[in-house]
């Protein structure tokens, strides 16, 4: 496949240790976890004969899965990055684009994707063994989230470490539950706490159920991405080891009735499960949201203008700890780069200034209940290539069954029945 037109000259590929810029390491494990000393004198040397010797512009191509402003703000003005690599310019290409890209023979230097899109990679035979390269720049693996670089491993199948966790030292999943303060003291219920289960945040939820607002009912509780979430917390998967759409696990029973008491709690109100947190950040008639609070968090300074609001930990499955479903992405040097040395360079270097946390960790967000995201456990298996194209139609039942108050038990039937139809055209279309 035709490579993106890159700059550079040939001494570039042929770069040594990247100083190691940061983290402060004393030192690393090799992908089977041995640990591999650090050269901190010899990595600064090399650096700087890399930067002084260097001086045609090198373009490194990154397909991500955020928008190009993310993308500038945490990579593209990174001043660590433009002091030791002045001479590296980094370009943004959206995932959105893979098809037609890859179709016309482009292959990017970097993807950064979620799990559930890894399919990309080994379909098109662009995965690539990161191992040496993570060694020979003094990588501390015990600075990757455990269950991300255990999923590192799995989507890597025994063939080394073809994919790298795209954070490191970020404790956080940023799924919570978030509620208005204001609301719940205006109408005299307790806040929530951190570790209820789903029923305690349900029936809490139960006290709002005649409350209005000027003439606007407030509702308890809404959830975005029930579906996915759900089955994330609890770590279900579609399909079976025998490639079968299979609810046989009493746990999809579960979260079923779940989502359906979350619907009587709110009177069949098919909001409370269908996903839009304008409910809860905007309009305010909603108390409390469950769900992925990163955005609310990040940008935390401006939805305080006008929203009152905190934290505890998301919900609970009952008689199980606090579970959260995994919300990082991954690095993927592509095999077709010709500089995966500098490449790899650069992401240390992005990797370890870790401007995630920084984003996250900002003077508003750090005033709320941090510890309500920060270093909880997270299901580590595998989603399939089509579960992309399986979950909305596992979301459209589930606010279905609460709008149209179908019981959960018909709901349970008749999505295994779609998700089996919609599994065999999508496995058909692949042949």
């Amino acid at each position: 496949m035709k490579k993106l037109k890159l700059w550079s000259s040939v001494c570039l590929a042929a770069m040594l240790v990247l100083s190691g810029c940061g983290g402060g390491s004393n030192g690393t494990n090799d992908a089977g976890g041995k640990a591999v000393p650090s050269d901190k004198a010899g990595d600064a040397v090399a650096a700087k004969k890399l930067v002084e010797s260097s001086n045609e512009t090198v373009e490194l191509q990154f397909m991500m899965s955020g928008n190009k402003a993310n993308f500038d703000s945490k990579y593209v003005t990174n001043p660590v990055l433009k002091q030791k690599f002045p001479n590296v310019t980094l370009n943004y290409l959206t995932i959105n684009d893979w098809d037609n890209l890859i179709a016309s023979g482009v292959v990017p230097d970097v993807v950064d994707l979620v799990a559930g899109n890894f399919y990309r990679i080994t379909d098109n035979n662009l995965t690539f063994d990161h191992t040496n390269l993570l060694k020979e720049y003094n990588f501390d693996y015990n600075k990757f989230t455990p269950e991300y670089l255990e999923i590192a491993r799995k989507l890597s199948n025994g063939k080394g470490l073809v994919a790298i966790p795209d954070k490191m030292n970020f404790p956080y999943s940023t799924f919570a539950l978030a509620y208005n303060k204001d609301l719940f003291d205006q109408f005299a219920v307790p806040y929530p706490k951190d570790g209820m289960s789903w029923s305690q945040v349900i029936d809490l939820s139960k006290k709002f159920r005649s409350a209005t607002v000027n003439g606007t009912p407030i509702h308890g509780l809404t959830v975005t991405g029930i579906g996915a979430a759900l089955r994330g917390q609890a770590g279900l998967n579609y399909l079976d080891t025998g490639n079968k759409i299979n609810f046989s696990d009493p746990t999809w029973s579960e979260l079923f009735k779940i989502t359906q008491s979350i619907g009587d709690a709110q009177d069949g109100w098919s909001g409370s499960v269908a996903g839009n947190a304008n409910f809860f950040t905007k309009d305010k008639t909603v108390a409390m949201l469950a769900g992925n609070l990163n955005d609310l968090t990040r940008h935390a300074a401006d939805y305080d203008k006008t929203l009152n609001w905190d934290m505890v930990t998301y919900p609970h499955l009952e008689g199980q700890p606090v579970t959260l479903p995994a919300s990082s992405g991954f690095f993927v040097i592509t095999p077709t780069n010709k500089h995966k040395e500098l490449t790899m360079a650069v992401l240390k270097i992005l990797l370890e200034d870790n401007a995630d946390l920084k984003d996250l960790e900002n003077p508003e967000a750090v005033k709320k209940n941090m510890n309500a995201m920060k270093n909880k456990k997270m299901p580590t298996n595998l989603p399939s290539k089509y579960d992309g194209q399986l979950n909305p139609i596992l979301q459209k039942k589930l606010v279905d069954m609460v709008g149209k108050k179908i019981d959960s038990n018909t709901a349970l039937r008749e999505v295994q029945e779609e998700l089996q139809k919609k599994y065999a055209e999508l496995v058909s279309s692949d042949k």
